[in-house]
């Protein structure tokens, strides 16, 4: 989320503005916890986007567990 922080902040823009994020995962049952609830609670606040969550085998690199895709809307 921190990368997606430093994109959005490059372009003047924050978090109110994803329209929609496209969640990549190795595993969906560890992304529904209450800890990654949390933290993307802390991010979206009651403004949560549009968001699809999709399981996949590998991301790019192996240690990677979760990758986020996000469209953003300038005003």
């Amino acid at each position: 989320m921190k990368n997606l922080q430093t994109a959005l902040v490059s372009q003047g823009l924050d978090f109110s503005h994803v329209a929609k994020t496209t969640i990549y995962t190795t595993n969906v049952t560890e992304f529904r916890s209450p800890e990654v609830t949390e933290v993307r609670s802390r991010y979206f606040g009651q403004n949560r986007p549009a968001s699809t969550l999709v399981q996949i085998v590998q991301l790019a690199s192996p240690e990677y567990k979760i990758e986020i895709e996000a469209i953003a809307v300038a005003p």
